[in-house]
């Protein structure tokens, strides 16, 4: 609440994006605000930021008063400064691959058995992720195309790679698996 953001709005599809003021960070993916809801947004560093420059995830909470909708900003971290995601990828397999949410620009790397918080990068976008898969000899193989994508709300088709519901407090949800 201590800080401010621009908030722009371009052409007749109704979206809206967002970025901090002052910071060094590139607009969010378009969203729709006429839905009320809640999600996060992942701000990526602008380029020429410094390199230890992270992205950075902030919540978004739309709400109507009245006629007007609200939108509230928060950074998505907990009290305890925990960043929270609202999912979990997992990298079971013996491969480092790469991951972008189908319509993105930017590809993510995951190590052989590593895990990372997630977060769809376009709240507006389809929920699907592209993959690559390098292989021993440093090669990548295995690229996905945007239309056989993975949806990682089914289970079946690449059983090194999982999405899993972040846990909540003590709670802990069930692993979902990628198709």
């Amino acid at each position: 609440p201590s800080s401010s953001a621009a908030v722009s709005s371009a052409g007749s599809e109704r979206l809206a994006s967002v970025r901090p003021v002052g910071d060094d960070y590139a607009w969010s993916a378009p969203f729709a605000p006429e839905s009320v809801t809640e999600t996060i947004l992942m701000l990526r560093p602008e380029r020429g930021a410094a390199a230890s420059t992270r992205a950075l995830y902030v919540r978004l909470r739309i709400s109507l008063q009245g006629t007007r909708r609200v939108l509230v900003l928060h950074r998505a971290h907990d009290a305890s400064g925990i960043l929270r995601l609202p999912y979990r990828l997992v990298n079971s397999s013996a491969l480092l691959i790469a991951f972008r949410q189908t319509g993105s620009d930017h590809w993510e790397r995951l190590s052989a058995d590593e895990a990372c918080v997630y977060c769809w990068e376009l709240p507006a976008g389809k929920r699907l992720l592209e993959l690559q898969v390098q292989d021993p000899a440093g090669e990548w193989q295995a690229r996905s195309a945007a239309e056989t994508a993975y949806q990682l709300d089914r289970a079946g088709k690449c059983a090194g790679l999982r999405l899993e519901p972040e846990a909540r407090e003590s709670a802990r949800a069930s692993t979902t698996s990628t198709t």
